[in-house]
C-alpha cells in the first residue's frame, strides 16, 4: 500500500487484535475476513425455510409477504458488567431463537425520558422467502440518531426496515450498536486498562462485530458474503466513512454508501477532546473522586450514565458521540483515505438540501435581525459577519431558510464535498473507486410537520427505503412522490448489486467529477448537474481549513 510502512501496519494490525476481532472471526494473519468457507459459492442454488442456523445456533424467522424477516438476533454478548466500555465479546450458543421480534434499543435519552437495555447488540435481516438461484447482494445498515439515539427499526418519523430491498434481489442487515457515552466515551481510566492507551469507539467496534457476523452467517439468509454493501445515514455515515477509510476494515465490503454525511469525518474529533466529554460525564456521574473510575463508572446503572452525558447540539462541531481519532485503531479518515488508497470501493454519497431543517422551526429564526444574531452566536463574530455576507437574507425566501442553508453547508453539504473528493483523488484512474454524488432536494408536498423547512434532513429516507406512510408519521405520498421513491430506492437496488447506480428511473449519472462539482438531483425531476453549492464550498473550505 502507498506509504504504508511496517511500523505503521504492525501496531494497526496489533491494534484490531487488541480490539478482541479476532475473538469476531476475524484473521489479520492475511489480512481477510475469515469466512466459513472462503470459495465463491454464488452459481450454486440455495434452499430457504425461515429457520437459519448460525454460528451462536439456529434462528427462526417469521415470512411476511414475500420475504422472511429475521428480528434481533445476538450478534455480540451483552457489554454489561465488566464488559461494559470493552470491545464486544462473542454471544453464548443457543438451541434455539425467536427471531420475529426486535431486539432492546440500547440505551438513550428521549424527550420522553430515559429508555433502552444494554442487552442490545441485535441485528435485524429481511431476506427472499423463496430459494435462491444465487446468493444475492447485502446491504449493512447503520443508523443515524447523533450516535446517541434510535435504532436498528429506524427513526421516528420514517422506518428503515428492508421490505423493498428483499423483494427486489437483495438481503438488508440493520445493526443495533451502543450509543452515547456508553458506546464512544473515553477517559483516561479506560486508557489504563489496555497497553495502547486509547478508549471510546465501542460503537464502531459493535459495527466491525456485526459486519464479522455477517460474513460468517449472511449465507444461510440468501445473501452473498462477498457482495456486502455498507450503507450509513447521518452519525451511521460517520461511522460508515472512518469503516471506509481503514484498509483492512474494506475486506469485509465491496462498496458504501454515505447519506445524511455529516461533517465528523471530515473534521474528526481528537483523543484529547473526547476524553474532555468523557471527564464531563464521569463528573457528572459522581465517579471522579473513586480511587477506581472505571469500576466505579461501571457498578451504576445504564440509566445514571444516560442522564450523566452533557447535552448534544445539531450545531455541534465536531459532535459530541463520534468515533474518536486516537491514531492507533483510527487515524483522520481523509488522511487515511489519501495515504491507505489502496483497493478503494465504489462510494456513493449525497445530502438533503436543507439538512438542519430537520432540527429548527421557522420560528427559530422570526427576522433578520435574529438571523444576524444567530449566526453570531454560532460562528462567532468575526466570521458571522463573513458568512452573512456569503448568504444574505435578502437572497432566500427568508431569513430562516438564509440560516439553513448556511448552517447546512457547513455541517453537511460541504464536508461531504470534501469527502468526495479526496475519495475520487485517492482512487485517480482506480474504476473501483468511483465515486457518485447526489443532492435529494424534494420537499414532501403534502400536510407534515416539516412543511415550509425544504428538504430536510431525514426525509429522503422513504423514499429511498421504499417506505413512504409508514413508521410514526402519518403522511400521504402523492403519486409524484412514489414514482421518486421507486427511482431512488431502484438506484441504491442496482448500486448494491452492481457498484454502479445507473438504471432505466434516472438520467446518466457520471463518476464525480471535482472541477464541475457533478451530481445527480433527486426531485419532482430526476436530473444530471453540476455546481451543487460549489461557491458557498469554496468558501467553507477558507473557513474550515
Amino acid at each position: 500500500m502507498k506509504r504504508f510502512t511496517y511500523g505503521l501496519h504492525h501496531r494497526f494490525l496489533s491494534t484490531l487484535y487488541w480490539a478482541a476481532w479476532g475473538a469476531l472471526a476475524l484473521s489479520w494473519g492475511t489480512g481477510h475476513v475469515a469466512f466459513p468457507s472462503d470459495h465463491r459459492q454464488g452459481s450454486q442454488s440455495h434452499t430457504l425455510s425461515g429457520t437459519v442456523e448460525t454460528s451462536s445456533g439456529p434462528v427462526t424467522g417469521v415470512l411476511e409477504g414475500n420475504h422472511y424477516v429475521y428480528r434481533g438476533i445476538p450478534y455480540a454478548a451483552p457489554p454489561i458488567g465488566d464488559l461494559r466500555w470493552r470491545a464486544p465479546a462473542p454471544h453464548a450458543n443457543w438451541t434455539s431463537f425467536d427471531a420475529s421480534h426486535f431486539g432492546n434499543t440500547c440505551p438513550q435519552m428521549l424527550p420522553a425520558g430515559i429508555v433502552g437495555n444494554e442487552d442490545c447488540l441485535t441485528l435485524n435481516v429481511w431476506g427472499p422467502a423463496s430459494n435462491v438461484a444465487h446468493l444475492l447482494p447485502v446491504i449493512v445498515f447503520l443508523h443515524g440518531g447523533g450516535n446517541s439515539t434510535f435504532d436498528a427499526k429506524g427513526i421516528p418519523t420514517f422506518n428503515t426496515t428492508g421490505e423493498y430491498f428483499s423483494e427486489h434481489g437483495l438481503v438488508l442487515v440493520s445493526v443495533n450498536f451502543r450509543l452515547g457515552a456508553l458506546g464512544f466515551m473515553a477517559h483516561s481510566s479506560l486508557d489504563a486498562e489496555n497497553s495502547l492507551h486509547i478508549s471510546g469507539n465501542y460503537g464502531v467496534f459493535d459495527q466491525i462485530a456485526a459486519l464479522a457476523w455477517v460474513a460468517q452467517n449472511i449465507r444461510g439468509f440468501g445473501g452473498d458474503p462477498h457482495n456486502v454493501t455498507l450503507y450509513g445515514f447521518s452519525s451511521g455515515a460517520t461511522d460508515a466513512c472512518f469503516l471506509a477509510s481503514q484498509p483492512i476494515v474494506r475486506t469485509v465490503f465491496k462498496r458504501v454508501i454515505l447519506s445524511g454525511t455529516t461533517h465528523d469525518c471530515d473534521r474528526p474529533t481528537t483523543q484529547t477532546e473526547a476524553e474532555n466529554t468523557g471527564n464531563t460525564v464521569v463528573q457528572n456521574a459522581g465517579c471522579s473522586g473513586a480511587a477506581d473510575v472505571a469500576a466505579c463508572m461501571r457498578t451504576l446503572p445504564a440509566s445514571s450514565i444516560v442522564a450523566a452525558a452533557p447535552p448534544a447540539t445539531p450545531l455541534a462541531s465536531p459532535s459530541l458521540w463520534v468515533p474518536v481519532v486516537d491514531n492507533v485503531t483510527f487515524g483522520a479518515p481523509l488522511s487515511s483515505i489519501a495515504n491507505f488508497n489502496d483497493d478503494l470501493r465504489p462510494l456513493m454519497i449525497g445530502n438533503d438540501e436543507d439538512e438542519l431543517g430537520t432540527f429548527f422551526a421557522p420560528s427559530f429564526v422570526p427576522d433578520e435581525a435574529t438571523y444576524e444574531a444567530k449566526l453570531s452566536t454560532t460562528f462567532g463574530a468575526a466570521i458571522g459577519t463573513q458568512v452573512l455576507a456569503q448568504y444574505p437574507a435578502a437572497s432566500y425566501p427568508s431569513p430562516y431558510r438564509a440560516f439553513i442553508a448556511a448552517t447546512s453547508d457547513h455541517l453537511y453539504i460541504c464536508p461531504a464535498r470534501r469527502i468526495a473528493r479526496a475519495y475520487a483523488a485517492a482512487g485517480d484512474n482506480d474504476d473501483d473507486a468511483r465515486v457518485y454524488r447526489y443532492l435529494f432536494a424534494h420537499a414532501l408536498e403534502n400536510p407534515n410537520p416539516f412543511a415550509g423547512r425544504g428538504a430536510v434532513h431525514s426525509t429522503d429516507l422513504p423514499f429511498i427505503f421504499h417506505t413512504l406512510g409508514m413508521g410514526g408519521l402519518i403522511y400521504v405520498p402523492t403519486a409524484a412522490e412514489q414514482v421518486l421513491s421507486t427511482a431512488m430506492a431502484t438506484t441504491w437496488t442496482i448500486f448494491a448489486k452492481e457498484a454502479n447506480p445507473n438504471n432505466a428511473f434516472i438520467p446518466s449519472w457520471a463518476h464525480y467529477d471535482a472541477v464541475a462539482d457533478s451530481y445527480l438531483q433527486f426531485n419532482d425531476v430526476v436530473s444530471a448537474e453540476a455546481g451543487v453549492h460549489t461557491n458557498h464550498c469554496n468558501f467553507w473550505d477558507g473557513i474550515d481549513d
